[in-house]
């Protein structure tokens, strides 16, 4: 903590000879040397006056090798905010006599050493006083300060943390007033503990061109997980060396999605995919759609090996980005499909240069629902952190096929094809096809759709927007609805096919199932041929008839007046 590395027991070892030496006046040149060399001269020890602990909450591994002044604030390192500590004054120490700071210099402070002070008060066999939170969590820059210290020694324990902070720091004594081979004695003492911070995800979805449900690998989304740096035993003799115990990125399919599938997995130097390169399949083991032992298959999941781990640990601060793709299979609750990625770690900290032999299998279950999150196993308490959310939307398209007449009848049996629209305005005023996005849609597989007994042509399940959240709140899509052509092949029996862009026409599509028709498309009857009943063929026809019918009746009368003689 000060701007010469020490242990804690040897830090304490040197401010107990230099104390021992204050506190029974025997204040010479050569007493301070003998102290600790190189050290400036110190007076007696204060006992009346007062002082104060200051933390500076950091990321592990964050300051670079930077070694935190104890005597004024040290700027290096990432600060974590929101964490809050307690003090126990170990009343069983009186640092107003020589030979408790002796005794200082020999507590070992156990990593359950804020638990035992809980529950028997004590440490290492010396009384602790009752625990006192300080005045407030950690601000913005990671600090928190307590103030009106008497002389002595405090245990200063983390009993609170966000939930991206993956373990407690560990616990530590600090004993006011300090010695400093700088400032001598520092009653105003400042330190420095650390967390390994967990970073929630980030999650990203692309725009869709695969406009129409049921189409494989149609949307994708990226989760960005950022690898933490993790404390090395090059930070200080006291420093522990830290490793990945699991690293886990996960994805949990909500109900509309189906065939997920793990694209790619890379490395970036930043958050916006800057520099990728991919990692080595050999690292992790990738669990998707495709995994025949995969029971769960909206949990799709990358999870890092022994090599994978150490590459992690090699490569801090820097971003693994998962990419992933599924197919829409359905509307879901009014159109809108949410998905949310995680990232699942732990780390452990031992004495050794190496990693452990063999990683820890990551302690949770996938979820049993789509949509749902993962949860902890008995044996992890670590929350998991959801990333950010991301919504599509999904709607339908619907116009009434309808006749000339004055009644609007339905017509049944009209063909059509659905098209992106060249103009995306609120009105979707203009029937122009998209001159860059030309390819006729294809939704559930089917690319051309019939108008029905009523009439109505029903296209169900076509692309609308996307759209990404911040933090905790809820994604807003970029748009509120999208412009598609219905473009007529083939008209209704015994009606006429518009020609040219007249067969065309826009519709607005919107989230969700639509209430009711509001576009609706004429058709004209076909017109009969006129029958052959004027002119000079009729004319012809008229007369012989006529003719032959006058002939006849002559003939009749004469035939009847021969009779009517002969019998006379």
């Amino acid at each position: 903590m000060s701007a010469h590395p020490q242990s804690l027991g040897h830090r304490i070892m040197a401010t107990g000879i230099a104390a021992a030496l204050a506190l029974t006046g025997v204040i010479t040149a050569a007493g301070v040397a003998n102290a600790q060399e190189h050290r400036p001269e110190y007076g007696n020890i204060n006992k009346a006056q007062t002082g104060s602990i200051t933390l500076h909450k950091r990321e592990s591994g964050s300051q670079g090798g930077t070694v935190g002044s104890v005597f004024e604030k040290t700027e290096a390192g990432r600060p974590v905010k929101d964490v809050e500590f307690t003090y126990y004054k170990i009343s069983g120490l009186d640092l107003t006599k020589p030979l408790d700071w002796e005794k200082l210099s020999k507590l070992k402070v156990a990593a359950d050493s804020c638990d035992t002070a809980k529950t028997s008060k004590t440490i290492g066999g010396h009384a602790l006083e009752d625990g006192v939170k300080f005045p407030s969590k950690t601000d913005a820059s990671g600090d928190t300060k307590v103030d009106g210290l008497a002389i002595g020694a405090y245990l200063i324990c983390e009993t609170d943390r966000p939930s991206t902070v993956v373990k407690p720091a560990a616990p530590f004594v600090v004993s006011v007033p300090t010695f400093d081979n700088i400032k001598g004695w520092v009653y105003n003492v400042h330190a420095y503990p650390k967390n390994t911070v967990l970073h929630p995800a980030v999650k990203d979805v692309r725009p869709v061109e695969k406009y129409g449900i049921q189409t494989d690998d149609q949307v994708t989304f990226t989760i960005t997980a950022k690898v933490p740096q993790l404390s090395k035993g090059d930070n200080g003799p006291s420093a522990k060396d830290e490793y990945f115990k699991y690293f886990v990125i996960g994805d949990s399919l909500g109900s509309g999605y189906s065939n997920g599938k793990i694209t790619s997995v890379q490395l970036s130097d930043d958050a916006q995919g800057g520099s990728p390169s991919p990692i080595d399949t050999n690292k992790y083991d990738k669990v998707d759609s495709t995994t025949p032992t995969n029971n769960t298959k909206h949990w799709l999941s990358v999870t890092f090996n022994k090599d994978g781990l150490t590459f992690l640990r090699e490569n801090p601060n820097k971003y693994v980005i998962v990419t992933l793709t599924a197919k829409v299979d359905g509307l879901g609750t009014g159109g809108v499909l949410p998905n949310t990625g995680y990232v699942i770690m732990d780390t452990i900290i031992t004495g050794k240069p190496t990693p452990p032999d063999n990683p820890d299998t990551p302690p949770y279950n996938p979820p049993t629902d789509p949509g749902n999150p993962p949860t902890n196993t008995p044996d992890r308490e670590i929350p998991i952190p959801p990333s950010n959310k991301v919504v599509t939307t999904w709607g339908e398209a619907k116009l009434k096929k309808h006749s000339t007449d004055g009644q609007e009848t339905g017509l049944e049996g009209a063909i059509f094809e659905v098209y992106h629209a060249q103009t995306q305005d609120d009105t979707c005023s203009s029937n122009a096809i998209s001159t860059t996005k030309s390819e006729k849609i294809t939704v559930n597989g089917e690319s051309q759709f019939t108008s029905d007994n009523q009439g109505i042509v029903t296209v169900a399940g076509l692309y609308v927007s996307s759209g990404k959240a911040t933090g905790t709140e809820e994604p807003v899509p970029t748009e509120a609805y999208r412009c598609y052509i219905l473009k007529e092949i083939q008209a209704p029996l015994g009606y006429i096919l518009p020609k040219d862009t007249a067969a065309q026409v826009a519709v607005k599509v919107e989230p969700g199932l639509m209430k009711k028709v509001t576009v609706k498309f004429p058709n004209t009857p076909v017109s009969v041929p006129e029958l052959p009943i004027t002119g000079a063929s009729g004319t012809v026809i008229a007369t012989v008839v006529g003719t032959s019918l006058l002939l006849l009746a002559v003939g009749a009368v004469l035939v009847r007046r021969r009779r009517e003689a002969i019998e006379a």
